[in-house]
């Protein structure tokens, strides 16, 4: 539809329809792009309805696209419990990996992480581990890793369960103790 409202409210009336219906999905998806900010937030609030790889993506994209805006970020960590590791694994891995380190990335890395670690989901805190192995420059981004492992440790998480790399606890303690 060529009005932004229209398209806005309909993405709004698909979000509960998602399961069961995948083309639905596939056409939130697209309209990520859409030239209007309003849908472009909806989108990032419905998709935390959605599962599956796409809607992950698609809030990681929204996220590139627009993290200087406030309600975007908010809008997209609302959405994020079903993709946190997804949003985390792009901060570590992706081609447009961002700078942890400036304000609003930082904001949205520290949410995300803790979306992770309250979760308990040793699979993802495993990949997390590896993504983030002791690196030659330290960064505020390694130390709360670390914290955020300490919490779900001492709150008998499973962070004992963590393979034996340089990103186990005990080695971003030496991490840590560079910094």
């Amino acid at each position: 539809d060529p009005d932004a409202a229209v398209r806005e409210h309909g993405v709004r009336l698909a979000e509960g329809r998602f399961a069961n219906n995948p083309a639905l999905l596939e056409q939130v998806l697209a309209l990520a792009n859409d030239s209007s900010f309003r849908v472009r937030l909806q989108v990032a609030l419905s998709l935390g309805e959605a599962d599956g790889l796409a809607a992950g993506e698609a809030l990681s994209g929204l996220l590139r696209r627009d993290i200087g805006e406030r309600w975007m970020r908010a809008a997209v960590l609302s959405s994020s419990l079903r993709h946190a590791g997804h949003l985390l694994a792009w901060i570590f891995t992706g081609t447009e990996r961002p700078s942890v380190g400036s304000g609003e990335w930082r904001e949205v890395f520290e949410a995300l992480l803790r979306t992770v670690t309250r979760k308990g989901d040793t699979a993802q805190l495993q990949d997390i581990l590896e993504q983030a192995r002791a690196p030659e420059d330290v960064q505020r981004w390694h130390i709360l890793l670390l914290a955020a492992l300490e919490e779900v440790g001492g709150a008998g998480g499973t962070a004992a369960a963590a393979p034996a790399t340089s990103a186990t606890p005990a080695g971003l303690r030496s991490v840590q103790a560079r910094a």
